[in-house]
């Protein structure tokens, strides 16, 4: 039992549902961060009774010479006070270009995968609000709107079809505090030295906040300009939700209808946001389209009847019914080494994936009539989706969130699974309202 009292630190847990039979699963790099939310999260259990087993888990993505000792120290560490210590390396080559977002899609699957082998119902990740304020300065630079939400309270990763949630219950407290608590207790922590690397983005945002005068308004607007961001971004999810389950549909396989009284609902904001995910879904792409573009395209689908573009790799064609939306022809990429098909659908169990032949379309075509869609729409889109070797299936990916769902975008996440036919992503392990979890 640790002697220095947790505090208010600790408040970040009590929005969280730890009542699952599931142990706790913390990632633990051996930072501060990381290691208080261990030590918080063991305080609070025993505090309050909770019998319920904690492992820390490690991920050694052995991308320095130190990683391997620093995870064996970092057991160590958790051994000497019971609790108990996984360690998971990250194997396999390593991409020459974009090495950080590689190593957090791979932190994500390898620690995903370990607590749904362990039973969890979700992993405990150390975010800080100087995590957070960081981030939202960052994007304020890039001028990324709806990215001005920041990280959020708890995330949903997909890996191999299924997935878990990472929730962040330090997002409200300051990382001073953290060391100070941890200080207070005797446990030592290890600086990771990426951290001083001024060519990192964050490293530089960082450094400016460390510098400001104690009563230098910027963290009140960063935390302000994030409240904004994430209560809107949490709103206009819901609207397009809404509309999404209410109008949108998949007519045959990769031919999408946006009916007219949709494209000229009222609610102009969220017609646009519905294009967006419509647009992103119906092409496989891991990001929504520019606002202004389809800002621009929900207005002249208000406006005519009669008009064929693209956008993102999307066919829109515009006829008296609505808005149909299909993959255009160019560029479809093929079945990758990674079981996936142009960035849509990945195979289960490895099957191989192809393009149709035209026999192979006028039979499936064939079958589909009645269905009220154009046929040349019905023969274009069934000639652009792929097909499976015998006896195999084809998981869609659900793009724009195929892997990681954010807290305030989950119910137009869940909207798209509506659409697509498939389970809708589990509940987040949370007491109360995402309002509230929001504003932290």
């Amino acid at each position: 039992m640790l002697s220095r009292s947790a505090g208010t630190l600790a408040e970040g847990f009590d929005a969280i549902e730890f009542s699952g039979p599931g142990p706790a699963v913390v990632a633990v790099s051996g930072g501060s961060d990381s290691l208080a939310l261990l030590f918080l999260l063991k305080a609070r259990l025993e505090r309050t009774g909770q019998a319920k087993p904690v492992i820390a888990v490690t991920v050694d993505h052995g991308l320095r010479a130190e990683s391997a000792r620093e995870a064996a120290w970092t057991g160590a560490v958790c051994r000497d006070h019971g609790i108990a210590h996984e360690t998971l390396t990250w194997t396999g080559p390593k991409p020459d270009a974009g090495i950080q977002a590689a190593a957090r899609t791979a932190r994500y699957d390898l620690l995903g995968r370990f607590a749904r082998r362990a039973g969890a119902d979700f992993v405990l990740i150390g975010h800080t609000l100087d995590d957070q304020r960081e981030t939202v300065l960052m994007r304020s630079w890039r001028g990324e709107g709806s990215g001005l939400a920041g990280i959020a309270p708890a995330t949903f990763a997909r890996a191999d079809g299924n997935g878990v949630w990472f929730v962040r219950p330090l997002l409200g407290t300051r990382r001073t505090s953290l060391r100070e608590y941890l200080s207070g207790n005797g446990i030592k922590w290890i600086d990771d030295p990426s951290n001083l690397r001024a060519d990192f983005e964050r490293v530089r945002a960082r450094n400016l906040l460390k510098i400001l005068a104690p009563d230098d308004p910027m963290p009140v607007r960063l935390d302000a300009m994030r409240h904004d961001a994430a209560a809107g971004r949490l709103a206009l999810g819901r609207r397009a939700a809404r509309l999404l389950e209410t109008h949108v549909r998949e007519v045959t396989p990769g031919l999408f209808l946006l009916p007219d009284a949709l494209l000229g609902d009222a609610d102009r904001e969220a017609v646009t946001h519905v294009l967006r995910i419509a647009i992103a879904f119906a092409g496989g792409s891991a990001h929504l389209p520019p606002l202004d573009r389809a800002r621009a395209l929900a207005e002249r689908a208000a406006a005519e009847k009669r008009f064929r573009t693209t956008i993102a790799r999307v066919l829109v064609d515009r006829r008296d019914a609505g808005a149909w939306l299909l993959r255009e022809a160019r560029n479809i990429g093929a079945g990758k080494d990674d079981g996936t098909f142009d960035n849509r659908y990945v195979a289960a169990g490895g099957a191989e994936m192809r393009l149709p032949d035209p026999a192979e379309v006028a039979r499936r075509a064939a079958g589909l009539a009645g269905t009220g869609a154009p046929a040349s729409l019905v023969r274009a889109a069934l000639a652009r989706q792929p097909f499976a070797t015998a006896g195999t299936t084809a998981r869609r990916l659900l793009h724009p969130w195929a892997r990681l769902v954010p807290l305030v975008d989950l119910e137009p996440a869940n909207a798209i699974a509506f659409i697509a036919g498939t389970g809708k992503v589990a509940p987040p392990p949370y007491k109360g309202p995402i309002e509230r979890l929001i504003q932290t």
